[in-house]
């Protein structure tokens, strides 16, 4: 997988798990939305969970928690704190 598919992947993973867990909707509600979105997306294109990510995006699961394994666990339950 060439970069740039890389990097698409991971963006589809991270913006449906952000929308999964509901933190997409307190990312507008912090000052510094754009550092952290960023600094999101080149966690998740790091991330070597990528089959485990899709898993858990398919189960069909209503738990808002992200998964242990996420690298943005931490970011997407700030975000759930303030939306």
């Amino acid at each position: 997988m060439g970069f740039w598919d890389r990097h698409t992947s991971h963006l589809d993973l991270m913006s449906r798990m952000f929308a999964r867990t509901g933190a997409v909707d307190g990312m507008g509600l912090t000052a510094d939305h754009g550092v952290s979105l960023r600094a999101a997306m080149a966690r998740c294109a790091g991330c070597e969970s990528t089959d485990a990510c899709k898993e858990w995006l398919d189960d069909g699961t209503s738990n808002p928690t992200p998964p242990d394994f996420c690298p943005n666990a931490a970011l997407i339950e700030r975000l759930q704190s303030i939306a």
